[in-house]
């Protein structure tokens, strides 16, 4: 089992490719950030399901349109099918935004950025993205 896990882990890290490109959740759209942790480092018991982009006090656009929901924890938000975490919301629950629209204000160490799709990695999409660290 802990192979099987480790090989979902290994695809969806580095073979899973969106269909399409989409800009960086935070400003500047067009240049790179810090990834603070990954989709499926293990904590506590527990793999990390999300990746977390290293910025802090600055707003949240919206990655793709959506209509804006709040689930049980307050400091999340799903637009579409992502979800971002550790923010405070600026945009309207139950009302529609276009991409690229401010939803949030990251009030957290970090945004966490989870891709609902299945158990896609963020980072596949994310443009420009380089995954310096395979080589």
């Amino acid at each position: 089992m802990k192979k099987l896990i480790f090989i979902f882990i290994l695809w969806n890290l580095f073979f899973v490719n969106s269909t399409r490109a989409y800009n960086w959740p935070v400003s500047p759209f067009d240049s790179q950030h810090t990834i603070t942790a990954t989709l499926g480092e293990y904590r506590s018991g527990h793999l990390h399901v999300g990746v977390d982009i290293g910025e802090t006090n600055v707003p949240v656009y919206a990655i793709e349109g959506g209509t804006v929901a709040v689930g049980n924890d307050p400091t999340c938000v799903e637009v579409g099918r992502f979800t971002y975490c550790h923010i405070t919301l600026e945009a309207e629950v139950g009302k529609s935004v276009d991409a690229g629209q401010e939803i949030a204000i990251i009030t957290g160490t970090h945004l966490h950025l989870n891709d609902n799709a299945g158990a896609a990695n963020p980072l596949a999409g994310l443009s420009p993205f380089i995954q310096s660290f395979l080589w």
